[in-house]
């Protein structure tokens, strides 16, 4: 997941969230003020699907305060359109999110072990198997590409709740991320 400057990207009345740790990307809208929030599937050369469920697009238009009008219909894809327009061309490396600055987003998460990634452990050298538990959270964080090798090669995320913790600072120093 991106966030620009650090921050889901606000603009108007929206937080925006662009998710690149599944496949399709993912755009997260969500109304502030409202109870209300819709995702739209990016997909290959960042075509963006814009349909949406019939109850879901009748909502967008109530939370923008747009009255049906049969000759000029809102359309989904000019509002994307005009969205893309506010992105940056680029993002600076600083704007990638870090496991635990996601994790206040998945609250289903399992919290006791932190969210600062440390490092993996090898469970076939070890004569163990990774936790379901374990690999749930490392897609919750880390993305299906990273849950997926992890189930294959029989390897665990390992986490602290110390972000000062010598090999959080290990990892970092050598540029290395999970």
């Amino acid at each position: 997941m991106h966030r620009p400057n650090g921050n889901s990207r606000t603009t108007g009345g929206a937080d925006v969230f662009f998710f690149v740790d599944s496949s399709p990307y993912a755009l997260l809208f969500g109304a502030r003020g409202h109870s209300f929030a819709f995702e739209l599937a990016v997909k290959n050369g960042y075509w963006v699907d814009t349909s949406l469920p019939p109850d879901e697009y009748s909502a967008l238009c109530k939370v923008l305060g747009l009255k049906y009008d049969p000759t000029n219909p809102f359309s989904l894809r000019a509002f994307v359109g005009e969205f893309a327009q506010t992105l940056p061309s680029r993002l600076p490396q600083e704007s990638k999110v870090k496991p635990h600055q996601l994790a206040q987003y998945r609250p289903d998460v399992e919290r006791a072990e932190g969210f600062c990634f440390c490092g993996w452990r090898d469970n076939t050298a070890r004569g163990e198997t990774v936790t379901d538990r374990n690999l749930q959270k490392t897609r919750s964080l880390l993305g299906e590409k990273i849950f997926k090798t992890c189930a294959i090669r029989n390897l665990s995320s390992c986490w602290t709740d110390d972000p000062d913790d010598p090999r959080v600072k290990r990892y970092e120093q050598q540029g290395y991320e999970p």
